[in-house]
Parts: structure tokens; sequence; C-alpha cells
């Protein structure tokens, strides 16, 4: 039985989601690691038990002590990498308490998903199995005075390597504790996925007529045929992704409309409408179950197809930074700084719009679209509420919405972006201020408007 695509490309969000999982998972690289430490530990006891006798003496690399050295050598190895990891998980954990109350916890997954902390405890946890395992395996012959002259050498290169590990691990967590590199590593990942989910080009399926294969448009249809049937939710939670795509091809095998009243990023409470279809009673189970399928709902907000969660993780930043507790401006300018060089580079690029419609030009899925508009809100409206008294942070506002200014001609986006900075310029001035400082609030405001009309 041929595969039906629109269910394969389903089935590539859900495993996105759950990659996305694992991936967070600070157990996932050191628990595959340490499954391959197994392995090796079965290996080269094989390789011990099939060694040719003497051979092991004319290599200085390899091992060459007794049973009793080697099992001394291996406990040793044991006992010390598994210490050691317990404070690694330790400074871990340090880490994670630290970014919590200085970052916010959201930044917690960002922590656990780096490579390079797994790769420190995958490294230690990998070297106890391996010790583990040859310590239980049956001792093999002596060859020509030695036992097990190539699973310790191995078990020898492990321990060097956990203690390089072990370097590099508090040189890491040094640098992932300073504010520059936390900001650097949202905004890369907030880069990127901006430019995942609105790549520079025009879509051609966002154009056209509102007309259904029966030629009404749609108000038409509801008003003859009756209100839309609501699909409701068994679940509780945050919708993480929608297949589209898979939608639309539903809905123009059914000759409907499907209208979608959540977007990735959105709460939805079980028994509340996720999609809202045309159709009759016959019919509807069968497209609820259709519909169903093809939304994955999860427990927390991720990036996958939701740009306003990596933007608002710099917008905590920004925002913690300028609490009285912590009294970071610099921070808080540099996300700002972050966040108009990245909002710049989308300035000018087609959203997709509410409307998707078939090869044939039919609407077929209306949508709950990202607006550039509601991108601004998120970024500029919180940082602005709470830096009212941090004159510096508003001028950085609103050099940071004059670059965005200048990195697009849309109207109504431009309308957008002078409607921010009034609202900077006139929560800024609005209380007691310096003849200096009304000035450049005065200047950056003008920098603002020449940038909009000479666009």
């Amino acid at each position: 039985m041929a595969r039906n695509p629109v269910d394969e490309t389903t089935m590539q969000i859900k495993l996105q989601s759950l990659y996305h999982r694992i991936r967070t998972s600070l157990w996932a690289l050191p628990a595959l690691m340490s499954i391959v430490a197994l392995l090796l530990g079965i290996a080269g006891d094989y390789l011990d038990k099939h060694l040719k006798p003497g051979l092991a003496a004319d290599y200085w690399l390899l091992y060459n002590g007794d049973l009793r050295g080697t099992q001394t050598l291996l406990t040793t190895i044991a006992g010390s990498t598994i210490t050691v990891a317990g404070v690694v998980f330790s400074v871990t954990i340090v880490a994670l308490s630290a970014t919590s109350s200085q970052f916010g916890h959201r930044l917690l997954l960002d922590f656990m998903r780096d490579r390079g902390n797994q790769l420190v405890l995958g490294t230690f946890v990998a070297t106890f199995v391996y010790c583990l395992v040859i310590m239980g395996a049956e001792p093999p012959p002596a060859s020509g005075g030695s036992y097990r002259p190539i699973s310790t050498s191995i078990g020898l290169l492990l321990s060097v390597a956990s203690l390089g590990m072990l370097i590099y691990f508090f040189h890491h967590v040094a640098l992932q504790l300073r504010a520059e590199h936390v900001i650097d590593m949202v905004a890369g990942r907030l880069s990127g996925g901006l430019e995942r989910l609105f790549p520079n080009r025009d879509e051609s399926s966002d154009t056209g007529s509102s007309v259904g294969k029966q030629g009404k448009t749609f108000e038409e249809k509801e008003r003859d045929e009756g209100e839309n049937l609501h699909f409701r939710s068994y679940r509780t939670g945050y919708i993480q992704a929608i297949d589209e795509d898979a939608l639309l091809d539903i809905a123009r095998d059914n000759d409907t409309l499907i209208r979608l009243p959540v977007r990735p990023g959105h709460f939805i409470a079980m028994g509340e409408a996720f999609a809202l279809v045309q159709a009759d009673k016959e019919t509807a189970d069968s497209l609820r179950e259709q519909v169903g399928r093809h939304f994955v709902v999860g427990r927390m907000r991720t990036d996958q197809q939701d740009p306003e969660y990596g933007i608002f993780q710099l917008v905590e930043l920004a925002v913690r930074a300028l609490s009285p507790g912590i009294n970071d401006p610099f921070s808080a300018i540099t996300c700002i700084d972050w966040l108009g060089a990245i909002i710049a580079g989308i300035a000018d690029r087609p959203l997709r719009s509410g409307e998707r419609r078939d090869s044939e030009g039919h609407l077929r899925l209306i949508t709950d679209p990202v607006t550039f508009d509601g991108l601004l809100a998120a970024a500029f409206n919180q940082i602005r509420q709470h830096s009212a008294d941090q004159p510096a942070v508003a001028l950085r506002l609103l050099e940071a919405l004059a670059r965005i200014a200048r990195h697009t001609r849309r109207q109504e986006r431009l309308a957008a972006v002078r409607r921010h900075a009034d609202m900077v310029y006139g929560a800024a001035t609005g209380k007691p201020l310096s003849d200096e400082d009304r000035e450049a609030f005065e200047q950056r405001h003008r920098a603002v408007i020449q940038a909009i009309e000479s666009s």
C-alpha cells in the first residue's frame, strides 16, 4: 500500500517535535554514549580473549600489567570518574540555578540542550560503564604475562579523555554564565527560526479571490448551509506545530473550507475549538479525526513554528536585566540591538497571509497568521513599558526602530514602526528629563521619521 504524502509530512513534524524534546534532555547524549561504552567493553573483552599470546609485549602502547594490577587500575578509574561525574552534576545544577534566577527558567532548556554539557557528562558516565563491563567479564587467559591488554588500554585512554573533558567543562560553564553568551545563543536560534519560517521569496498561494469550488464565497456558503462545525480539542496544552499543507489537501479533497482560530504558540484548553470546518453532520467525525491528526499539542511552547517564542526569550532577558534586583541596562541594550537587527532582516520579506488556496485558486484554509505588527509588539512593548525610567534603554529602542525602518519599503510596516516610535517617545518624554536627554530623544525620534519618509 502506497503511503500518503500528507501523513508523511505530519509524521515529519511530529518527529521533529520528538527530536526537540530529546535534544533538550540532559540525559540524551550521555545515554547514547553509555550504550556505545557498553558495546565497546564487549568488543574489548572479545579481542582480549582472542589475542595471540605474547602479542601485547610487542607493542608498548598496550597495557602489560598482571591481573591484580589490571583490576586495581580499572577500579581506580571507575571510582574516580563516577566521583568527578557527581561533581560535574553538582556544578551543572548550580549553573542551572544561577541561570534560572538571572536569565529566566525558560532558558534552562538551552543549557540542557548544550552539546558541551551533554558531552562532558556522557564521557564520565561512559567511562564508568566501560570499566564496570570489563571488571564484570570473565578474565581471559594470560597473554604473555599480561591480562586484558586491549580493554585496559582503552580504559586508560578513556580516563585521559575524561580528564581533558573536566578541564573543558569548567571553561565552558564559565563562558555559559556570561550574559553576552546567553543573548548570542538565543539571538542565533531566533534568527535561524525566522529565516526558516519566513524565507526571502513570495508565495503565489497567498493571492487570488476567496471563491470556493461551487462559485460562492465562504460567507455565502455559511449563510446557505448553516454554521461551521467546531472541532474541539481533547487535550490541554500549547499548539507546537500545525501541518497546514495537510489541512489544505483535506479541505480540497472534501470541497470545504477550514478555519484555524489558533496557531503555533497559542494555548488551548480541553473542549476549546481548534478548527472550524464547513461540513455536514455525516462527515463530521471522519473530518475531525483527519484534521486532528495534523496538530501537535504539548506542555510547553517551542520555537519549531512559533517565531514569537524566541522573541519573548530575548525580551525576558531584557526585562529581567532592567529589574531593580539585577539592574543591568547594558544587557538590555544588547538584547534590543539583536532584536532590531533580526527584525530588520525580515522587515521587507513577505509574511504568509491568513488565506491558503489550492492549485485552482479556491480558498481552502483560513489561518491566524503572524503579522509584522505582532512581531514588533512582541519585541518592544514590554521593554518599552519597563524602560520608562531608563533613558539610555529607551534611546536604544528608537535607534532599533530606525534601523528597521531603513530595511523596508512596505507602507503598512512603516506605519507600525512609526506607531511604536511614537509610543516610546511619548512614554520617555512624559517623565521629567534633563534638557540634554530631551534633546537626545527628539533627535532619535526625528531619525525614525526621516528613515520612514526616505523609504
